[in-house]
């Protein structure tokens, strides 16, 4: 009888070691840390610059996460330069919706975003983020459909409003979304064959769009499905890739260097 007790007792024991192990690990937080990506020597963690999860290999790479300290104002600039497989290429910028039943694509051949960011910490939850803000100018535009109807945007570039950035709640993910108000742009397009077309028209709402090492990546599939994002009224998507890098003023530094977002987890 003794023994049967022993046991029972010690299977409750184990039951509620068990319980605290899982009620810890359901407190941890996981959350999103800036770092910059320097080129520090030999035996570093990453093979590249921009520090991507297919280039972390221990030991073999000459680049390497520096952290940035909490509350650190960094300026940081972004662009679609440069961000093809052999790191020349520029991927184009596509924002795809729908105006009186035509849909309607336009194109951007360079994109400049230009601003501030921060890391910050919840204090009640502990989950680590980093918000900011920025503005983004498109140049270059052109649109790519309906083709062949002499549609233009004016001037051939849009810059947005101030737009506000943030991981918040979103792990390995930011949401973009204007920093007051609803609109993030007003775009003209002018001299279309269909007079339906021509006119000014906002572009609202937020997206999401995950990013891996200094690179975010917006698909049209992914935000359109979102529902949030609206050309005119309609629902749209945005696709297209951004390096993002950043240099911290007080420290007087004039070299820009890539920003690298990593997920973290905090007990």
């Amino acid at each position: 009888m003794t023994g049967r007790k022993s046991l029972v007792v010690l299977s409750l024991l184990c039951a509620f070691a068990f319980s605290a192990f899982a009620a810890q690990s359901a407190l941890a937080v996981k959350g999103t840390t800036i770092y910059t990506c320097k080129k520090e020597g030999p035996g570093r963690s990453f093979l590249k610059a921009h520090c991507k999860s297919a280039d972390f290999s221990p030991g073999n790479g000459e680049y390497e996460h520096v952290s940035v300290k909490e509350g650190t104002t960094t300026e940081f600039t972004g662009t679609n330069a440069g961000n093809g497989t052999d790191t020349k290429t520029t991927i184009l910028t596509k924002l795809k919706g729908t105006i009186s039943g035509v849909t309607v694509e336009l194109q951007a051949s360079e994109v400049h975003w230009l601003g501030w960011l921060t890391n910050a910490k919840d204090p009640i939850t502990g989950e680590h983020y980093f918000h900011g803000r920025f503005t983004i100018a498109h140049k270059a535009v052109t649109v790519t459909a309906p083709k062949e109807k002499g549609c233009k945007v004016k001037g051939g570039e849009f810059t947005s409003t101030e737009l506000e950035e943030t991981t918040a709640n979103k792990g390995d993910t930011v949401t973009i979304t204007p920093a007051s108000g609803t609109t993030d742009d007003e775009i003209t397009i002018e001299g279309c064959s269909i007079e339906a077309l021509n006119g000014t028209y906002p572009l609202t709402g937020s997206i999401n769009c995950p990013m891996d090492g200094s690179t975010i990546t917006c698909t049209h599939a992914n935000t359109t499905e979102q529902g949030t994002l609206k050309f005119g009224g309609q629902k749209a998507g945005i696709e297209g890739t951004v390096t993002i890098v950043g240099r911290d003023p007080d420290l007087k530094e004039t070299l820009y260097t890539p920003l690298s977002p990593t997920t973290v987890e905090t007990p």
